[in-house]
């Protein structure tokens, strides 16, 4: 009997042509700013970190801000034969995006969520997500209700599980915030009032007029007014900011010592309907009205408050 050996010899042949698909999406959104350069408690830098908390920083102009996304990346192999282990942002220089008629920002500092491991993730041609943030800072601002919005080009690096690396795969990233007007604010005047003075009781019903300006007039008078004024507000914003003020209906004031009430009715505002905020970002605004003393008026002082509402 006679026996054939036969050798068998297996030879394996491993090639590597190890590629990475990058898709990005949706963009980064700084959200919404409402920006006044005159209100010196502001910010200037926002940053949406990947896990999509979003912070503001610096002195500058931002008075509040609202909203706010990370953006996304998806990662897919174009190799069977190899694993992509490691995914990170390369070193990216701070790019300028800038919108005419709205204002400019400067993006920097874009970051993955974590060192992205994508070992069991890419395998035989699967995919992974994750996301990326970044940090905007505003270089000045031209308009408003308007959109600062951009591309972005940054790099990423990534090693395989063989040990290649490439630090230079291409990164675009759009970006979008929007540029909102800062509210505006009411404040009254320190030491200010709508002051009616002091007047004599008569036997007939008195009234009195001040109006915005600071002047007064009356009608049975007893005797001569003495001691009133205009109420007085301040209005801050920004210039070219329009607001309105809302109707103020009559109030009562009460005498501290009998209860004893008085109409005050006809209030005046210096301006009430689209009042302009003035280059110095502020607007003075004045409040007259009429005061009626009725005969059976008691002596006394006589106190109230009223509302003043702005629309803008």
């Amino acid at each position: 009997m006679r026996y054939v050996s036969v050798l068998l010899i297996l030879c394996l042949v491993c090639v590597r042509a190890f590629g990475l698909q990058i898709t990005t999406y949706p963009t980064i959104q700084f959200g919404s700013i409402s920006y006044g350069s005159s209100v010196s408690t502001g910010k200037n830098s926002v940053t949406v970190s990947p896990s999509g908390t979003v912070s503001t920083a610096g002195s500058g102009g931002i008075v509040t801000q609202t909203g706010g996304a990370a953006g996304k990346v998806a990662f897919k192999s174009t190799s069977v034969l190899e694993l992509l282990v490691n995914v990170r942002v390369a070193a990216t220089s701070p790019q300028v995006i800038t919108t005419p008629g709205c204002g400019s920002i400067t993006v920097t500092n874009f970051v993955l969520a974590g060192s992205l491991n994508l070992l069991t993730l890419t395998f035989l041609l699967g995919a992974a997500e994750t996301t990326v943030g970044a940090t905007m800072t505003v270089n000045n601002i031209t308009g408003y209700n308007c959109t600062i919005s951009g591309t972005v080009n940054g790099a990423l690096a990534y090693s395989t599980l063989a040990g290649d690396t490439n630090p230079n795969t291409p990164l675009n990233v759009n970006i979008s915030v929007n540029v909102l007007p800062p509210p505006l604010t009411l404040k009254h005047s320190d030491g200010a009032s709508l002051n009616f003075g002091t007047l004599c009781r008569g036997s007939v019903t008195q009234t009195l007029t001040v109006t915005a300006d600071g002047t007064a007039s009356g009608s049975n008078l007893v005797c001569p007014a003495q001691g009133y004024s205009a109420d007085q507000f301040k209005v801050d914003g920004y210039n070219g900011a329009s607001f309105s003020v809302s109707s103020i209906s009559s109030i009562q004031l009460t005498n501290s010592a009998d209860g004893t009430k008085l109409t005050v009715d006809n209030f005046a505002p210096s301006c009430s309907s689209n009042c302009i905020i003035s280059a110095n970002d502020s607007y003075t605004l004045r409040v007259g009205g009429r005061l009626t003393v009725p005969a059976s008026a008691t002596t006394g002082t006589y106190t109230g408050t009223y509302p003043v509402t702005i629309t803008y």
